[in-house]
């Protein structure tokens, strides 16, 4: 088995023991990690950039979602908690100490590197593209009393870092839009 699909399935299983800051549907989250991961991995060809890293760190950059918290500590900091979730998986994968480094750094919140832009944006991308995650999404922002969650979302659009970002996001993102 692969490093990716052993990636996968962790993060499978992560979110079938935890869903319930995902939607309480593990294959919502699930999908969407596989998606930000395409996407990352297709951003990944244009820059320079340790691509393992930022396949792996993509499939695992939500799942800080399934730490056992109350639903305002997931909101604000899964993506810290990510780290916290994979720690002990990932130390157990044979990768260089450079690449295993860089995504602690980026599971623990920290995108201030190309690796980290490339994962952000591949994020934005995949939830412009993922009408299941989108209604769940909605669904939940409008429970929550929330209803302005959706209009952030599209607005992250101009903070994507990369022009090849943008030009894989503005059609899926006026699709959203239009929606």
């Amino acid at each position: 088995m692969t490093d990716s699909e052993k990636v996968k399935e962790f993060v499978r299983a992560a979110f079938q023991r935890n869903p319930s800051y995902s939607f309480n549907d593990p294959k919502i989250m699930f999908n969407h990690s596989v998606l930000v991961e395409k996407y990352a991995a297709r951003l990944a060809k244009e820059v320079a950039c340790d691509a393992e890293a930022v396949s792996i760190a993509a499939l695992l950059h939500d799942v800080g979602k399934t730490f056992d918290a109350d639903e305002k500590t997931l909101y604000e900091k899964h993506g810290e908690l990510a780290w916290t979730v994979s720690a002990e998986f990932v130390n157990g994968l044979e990768l260089p100490e450079k690449t295993r480094a860089l995504i602690e750094r980026l599971l623990c919140g920290d995108y201030s590197s190309v690796e980290g832009r490339i994962v952000k944006d591949a994020d934005v991308i995949a939830f412009y593209a993922d009408e299941e995650l989108q209604d769940a999404f909605c669904e939940w922002a409008l429970k929550q009393g929330q209803p302005d969650e959706l209009t952030r979302k599209l607005e992250k659009y101009e903070k994507l870092g990369y022009p090849q970002s943008k030009e894989l996001a503005k059609p899926l993102q006026e699709k959203l839009k239009a929606r």
